[in-house]
Formats: C-alpha cells, structure tokens, sequence
C-alpha cells in the first residue's frame, strides 16, 4: 500500500491538478490499476510455475476478480482515508484487508479461501462507492 500510495504522491498528489477531494481517492485508484497491471504482468509471464490444472486463462479471470478489484478498492479505501484526514487508518485498513485478502488465497482451507476474500471485495465494493459519493467538493 505504501508503494502504491508514493508513486501516486510522488507523480501527482502535489500538483494543482488535485483541486478536488475526489481527486486524491481516483487518482489512488488509477495508480493502485497501474500496479495491479504489472503485477499480473509479471505473475502470468511466470506462468509455468502455477498448477498444471489451471489455464492461463482461468488464472487471468481469477487475477481480475480477485486481485485487481482488491488493489482499486483498497486504493481508493485509502485515498478516502486521506481526504478525511485519517490517513494512518487508511494505510491500516488497507494493509489489514489486503493481507487477511492473501492470507485466505493463499492459506485458507475449503470454502473459507473463497468467503472470505470475496466478503472483504463485497465490503469494500460497498464501502469505497458509498465513501467516495459522501465528498463534499470545494465550494468556490
């Protein structure tokens, strides 16, 4: 989380295009896409490491649900976290949720690797939109 938020620091989050408070979680989103991108880029160009029993294809869909879909939201998660001035909360948060994330993926058993990450994605796909739609934009 902490990579994802200095690129988008570091490449805009102090530059006068950010005249909004919606700016800071969109941009997070956009930057938080962009890593995912290479991400997948590199886990499906290691392909041949994976199980013999999923296609590269199957692992595609699975690498866009799952983990694309978790980077945008907990980007934006956090971007939220900072407009309201709680970025430790933010940066908590989503470290949290995208760990608990990996750790079911990854180490869960029977049907906890599939609810619980796909309860964390329901949350946040709940929680960010709502967040974001709550932002008071600047009155000029």
């Amino acid at each position: 989380e902490f990579l994802k938020y200095g690129a988008v620091r570091l490449s805009v989050l102090k530059k006068r295009v950010v005249d909004e408070p919606i700016d800071i979680p969109l941009y997070m989103i956009v930057g938080a896409l962009g890593f995912a991108a290479l991400e997948n880029t590199l886990i499906l160009a290691g392909f041949s490491s994976y199980s013999p029993f999923l296609s590269l294809a199957s692992l595609s869909v699975f690498r866009f649900v799952g983990a694309v879909f978790l980077h945008a939201l907990v980007a934006g998660f956090l971007g939220v976290s900072i407009v309201m001035k709680r970025p430790l909360w933010g940066f908590m948060g989503a470290t949290f949720l995208h760990g608990l994330f990996n750790l079911y993926i990854i180490q869960g058993t029977e049907i906890w690797r599939y609810a619980v990450p796909m309860a964390i994605i329901l949350f946040l796909a709940s929680y960010v939109p709502f967040a974001i739609s709550k932002l008071q934009p600047i009155k000029s």
